[in-house]
């Protein structure tokens, strides 16, 4: 019956809103019938009558940006609406719907961000517009625009499609959610710090970095142990070469000098060009000192034969003086005899 108070306003409509109370449903009607078209806007700019406006206008699903609905003084909750139009041959009759508590997201978003990455992760949902509609860092902004929070967060979050990206010292993610019906997408954003998610990276590479320091410190001190035996080692090639040189260069100039020793040899027991060069000097030494004993045999020989040949030659002097003597006799006798 029109205006009975049951199902039916004081003007005729049937407006009747039923509300889970527990396990009990509790029905209430609606006292003012012409509050489904306040098109006052609240200081967002939304109609205070947009749950039912936005269906009357356009004829479709909607769903109302999350607002704070005073359940008693003292005592808001946060909610949406979603809301259809109830069309018939093409005409407006008016709407169906159900008014959404979100509370349960504020919970959960509060849960899921105590266990991410040690309780460092904050969790945010985004209506379509860019509300707060849970946040486990702005849990005072609920409903309320999310520039009012943090506007330089929110002009990185409304510059960025679903990814990854940076905020300042966070690292963010941004993840779309469509709900089908009315055809939004609101938004579910989580930020950790940097530090803490390359808190492994960074450990890994501090402990690279120390083992990298103390592998290039072994480095360094094998090449300078590396260089000190390859030193070592060159000196005493060098030496093993230098040394057999330095002996046949003394072995040469004993032999230029007026004293040479020619009953020394070279003894060289390295390096086969220096051994070949030591048996050549040798062979020459003893060639020359073959040659000198000869010469000094030779020279003996002659002194014997020039002593030989002076001894005959006085001999023959004698020989000549005693017939010259005898002569002179001979021609004195002659010359008294004549």
């Amino acid at each position: 019956m029109i205006g009975s108070g049951d199902h039916s306003t004081k003007i005729g409509t049937l407006e009747t809103y039923w509300v889970r109370e527990g396990n009990n449903l509790t029905h209430y009607v609606t006292e003012d019938p012409e509050a489904k078209y306040i098109t006052t806007p609240n200081d967002l700019g939304d109609r205070e009558a947009e749950w039912y406006l936005c269906s009357y206008d356009n004829h479709k699903t909607c769903l109302v940006e999350p607002y704070l609905y005073e359940i008693e003084p003292g005592n808001s909750v946060l909610m949406t609406s979603l809301v259809t139009a109830v069309m018939h041959n093409g005409r407006f009759l008016g709407v169906a719907g159900s008014d959404i508590d979100l509370p349960v997201l504020q919970k959960l978003m509060q849960e899921m961000s105590g266990k991410l990455f040690g309780g460092q992760a904050q969790l945010h949902l985004l209506s379509a517009k860019g509300r707060v509609v849970a946040s486990s860092q702005y849990n005072a902004k609920l409903s309320r625009p999310l520039s009012e929070a943090d506007s330089n967060f929110d002009r990185m979050v409304q510059g960025q499609s679903s990814g990854v990206f940076e905020a300042g010292e966070l690292l963010a993610v941004s993840q779309s959610i469509a709900i089908e019906a009315p055809g939004v997408d609101w938004k579910l954003v989580m930020t950790v710090p940097k530090s803490v998610i390359f808190a492994g990276v960074n450990s890994l590479a501090q402990q690279l970095e120390e083992d990298t320091a103390a592998a290039l410190s072994e480095m360094v001190m094998l090449g300078v142990v590396s260089i000190l035996i390859a030193a070592f080692a060159i000196t005493l090639f060098v030496r093993s070469i230098t040394l057999p040189l330095s002996k046949m260069r003394d072995r040469v100039q004993n032999l230029s000098s007026s004293d040479g020793d020619l009953t020394q040899s070279l003894n060289i027991t390295s390096h086969k060009e220096l051994i070949e060069i030591g048996q050549g000097i040798n062979q020459f030494i003893a060639q020359l000192r073959e040659m000198i004993l000869e010469l000094q045999s030779q020279s003996h020989q002659v002194k014997e034969q020039t002593q030989l040949l002076g001894n005959a030659t006085d001999a023959t002097t004698q020989t000549i003086a005693q017939q010259s003597a005898e002569t002179e006799s001979v021609a004195t006798a002659m010359e008294e005899m004549a």
